[in-house]
């Protein structure tokens, strides 16, 4: 190089600070750019997926009719109670008109809400650095964050969950911002995006408390009691700007007062009784369904109270249960509590619904999204530690507060019960951290305290071997596998069901269950001979359950193989299963199997009343079968019990009658009568059995009165003319 030449660039002018600036940030925005790309092809893929379609009883179902009301008109939801999360009722009703109710219009906007909580997670990552260090960490910490695969499945669902990232990530950066440079407005802000973030996701009411103590701490620049106390308060004037309208719906639309949904009493005691293992369970009368959440833990606390109770009594008595049972066993909730915190910072994802291991397998493009909670956590709990090393001086008195926000979210969670949606926000802190941690080393003439930075990676270290212990849970792909196969036989495509169902028994932890549900589907679908054989292996692996033995037996006796139906169906009555039918189905398969006193003495014993509906259904179906026999012994079981039932009445009449007892027959049709004057048909066979018995007069009357009722009835009048002409 020439000595002119080396003079001409020494002498450059350097860049402006703006053009600087601009150059610096180009690469972050073109990668955002790519996120959204990302973003949107997953969500274009997963729109069509047959797993995540919102309908049924589970979540997504029941927030997208709520939705529907809404866009409807109904925006109070008039007479419901907030039994979910509101805020994404009204989300999603938002989405869904924006889109005209299009399940991939409204993944594609949630996609965008993605992206946005990548780049407030970048910003705020870049508040927390020296200034030459902020592109570094926000590529990091956005990166991170854009190749996390729970976050970006979780916003390509219809669940609150998808709304989750976008909200913890403006937390973030406005708490960042309250915290770094005080005001009356940034703390009242913080205070409506707490609110909001808690109203998607109440156990986040626990980021309060940080949040006011970081209000009181560093509310005023001159540290007065009267700032800090201005501080507080705005924060809590932020967060009742969110909460009012929500709190003054419930009052307009139930009568209520409700701030709180009304499930989270149910979720305390799901992840705090004698039973909870840490992750979601089953509450013993409590269908595992939003019905269940909605219809159920109200009978279940009103039967325990013995008097209807208002929505929070209903929430309020779960809540004590669970305090009860930490009053009898302090040191089992003590370790269980201590238990529910590992699994905040463990690797796995916990599902409930929704399997995240089973669509990385499925979907091609969550395996580019390598990044999880097996990093994210510990590095997350590792910058709580040993972050102060990487920010500046000047912020190092806010980094005191911010740094415990990730602890107290994942103590949040290990409150109620751990799942991965849940625990999902989280990782919103943790890919923060890992943008400031590797802001950690600034140049070589900048080394790091060698102690801090030790500490962090130990802590590091440790949650990521505890991370990776193997625990005692499936991850919830055989489940998928087996709703798959559902999915297939209920759309009648059998040999595709047949191939997921024996996918899903290959690695079902309790294959019975997958064979089970199919011959429940088969059944449905009146394939006996193909729910025989799934529900014939079901039993097989699981002889002592008894609802299997019962929807088996149920399969028999529609083939018409009774005597092998009656082993199972007395193990069904004994164990409890279906009162309302168990008791009939083994009287049918006694019938079947020519044990007719037997069939007999199984009703005589007494019929619930929850079965009569059943028994007069069948007693109908066997008259129109002709089975004359069976139906005169269900219809007269029936009149045992129901004595005003007309049609009932008339139909024992003209199986009396087929079985040449006419005076009986007579009788009961003259009891039909009596029970519904208006009905032309008993008349014309009352007529039928006056002719039998020779009284030709009364005959022709009553068939007359017949054709008064209903002057169309042809076999009234036929026999009418022969009557007439024969006289």
């Amino acid at each position: 190089m020439s000595r002119s030449t080396r003079q001409r660039r020494s002498v450059a002018p350097p860049a402006a600070p703006e053009a600087q600036g601009t150059y610096r940030w180009r690469w972050p925005l073109i990668l955002l750019g790519l996120v959204l790309a990302l973003k949107t092809a997953l969500a274009l893929t997963l729109a069509g997926h047959p797993l995540l379609q919102p309908e049924g009883e589970l979540d997504a179902g029941e927030y997208w009719r709520l939705a529907q009301r809404v866009v409807a008109g109904d925006v109070l939801l008039t007479g419901t109670s907030f039994y979910v999360s509101p805020l994404y009722i009204y989300w999603l009703a938002f989405a869904q008109a924006m889109t005209g109710a299009r399940v991939a219009g409204v993944l594609v906007l949630q996609a965008g809400l993605g992206t946005l909580a990548v780049w407030l997670t970048a910003r705020t990552a870049a508040l927390w650095v020296a200034d030459d260090m902020r592109v570094r960490a926000a590529v990091v910490a956005g990166g991170a964050l854009a190749l996390t695969g729970i976050v970006a499945l979780q916003e390509a669902l219809i669940l609150q969950a998808a709304l989750d990232a976008m909200l913890m990530s403006a937390f973030a950066y406005g708490c960042s911002r309250a915290l770094q440079e005080p005001s009356a407005r940034r703390w009242a802000c913080s205070g409506i995006i707490l609110a909001l973030l808690a109203t998607n996701r109440p156990n986040a009411w626990l980021l309060g408390v940080i949040l006011l103590l970081g209000a009181w701490r560093r509310g005023g620049v001159l540290q007065e009691r009267g700032d800090r106390l201005r501080a507080a308060t705005a924060v809590a004037l932020g967060a009742l700007v969110v909460l009012a309208p929500f709190t003054v719906r419930s009052r307009i639309a139930t009568g209520a007062w409700q701030v709180l949904p009304g499930h989270g009493g149910l979720n305390f005691y799901i992840g705090n009784h004698a039973a909870a293992n840490g992750t979601y369970t089953v509450v013993d009368g409590v269908r595992p369904s939003i019905a269940g959440q909605r219809d159920d833990m109200r009978r279940v606390a009103e039967q325990a109270a013995g008097r209807p109770l208002s929505d929070a009594a209903v929430s309020s008595h779960f809540v004590r249960q669970s305090l009860a049972w930490w009053r009898r066993a302090p040191v089992d909730a003590i370790g269980l509590f201590a238990y529910k915190l590992w699994l905040t910072t463990h690797a796995w994802e916990l599902p409930v619904n929704v399997s995240y291991a089973w669509f990385r397998e499925q979907v091609l493009l969550l395996t580019f999204l390598p990044v999880g909670a097996w990093l994210l956590v510990p590095l997350g709990l590792a910058a709580a530690i040993g972050g102060h090393v990487a920010v500046p001086v000047l912020h190092q008195g806010a980094w005191r507060w911010f740094r415990w926000l990730l602890p107290a979210y994942l103590v949040s969670v290990a409150i109620f019960f751990v799942v991965d949606r849940y625990r999902a926000p989280a990782l919103v802190f943790g890919a923060i951290s890992v943008g400031i941690l590797a802001s950690m080393w600034r140049s070589s003439d900048q080394p790091p305290e060698i102690s801090g930075a030790f500490a962090a990676m130990a802590v590091a270290g440790v949650v990521l071997a505890a991370g990776l212990v193997p625990l005692p849970f499936h991850l919830g792909e055989a489940d998928a596998d087996t709703r798959m196969a559902l999915h297939a036989i209920d759309s009648g495509r059998d040999a595709e069901g047949r191939a997921w169902l024996d996918r899903a028994v290959a690695r079902h932890p309790a294959p019975g269950v997958a064979w089970f549900r199919a011959g429940l589907a088969w059944q449905a679908r009146n394939q006996l001979a193909d729910a025989e054989r799934a529900l014939r292996e079901a039993h097989r692996l699981d002889p002592d359950v008894s609802d299997v033995a019962f929807a088996l037996g149920e399969v028999l006796i529609s083939e018409g193989k009774g005597a092998e139906a009656v082993p199972l169906l007395e193990q069904a009555e004994r164990g409890g299963v279906r009162p309302d039918r168990a008791r009939l189905d083994l009287a049918l398969a006694r019938w079947q199997a020519g044990d007719e006193p037997g069939a007999r003495a199984t009703l005589a014993a007494g019929v619930p009343p929850e079965a009569l509906p059943l028994l007069r259904a069948r007693a109908l179906a066997s008259v129109e079968a002709g089975r004359v026999n069976l139906a005169a012994w269900l219809l007269t079981e029936h009149r045992r019990y129901v004595r005003d039932d007309a049609e009932v009445t008339e139909k024992l009449g003209l199986m009396m009658a087929r079985g040449g007892d006419v005076t009986a027959a007579a009788a009961l049709f003259e009891e039909a009568l009596r029970l519904d004057a208006s009905d032309a048909t008993a008349r014309f066979n009352l007529a039928i059995a006056r002719v039998q018995q020779g009284r030709r007069l009364e005959a022709i009357a009553l068939l007359r009165e017949a054709l008064r009722i209903d002057p169309t009835y042809a076999q009234a009048a036929g026999a009418l003319r022969e009557l007439l002409a024969a006289q």
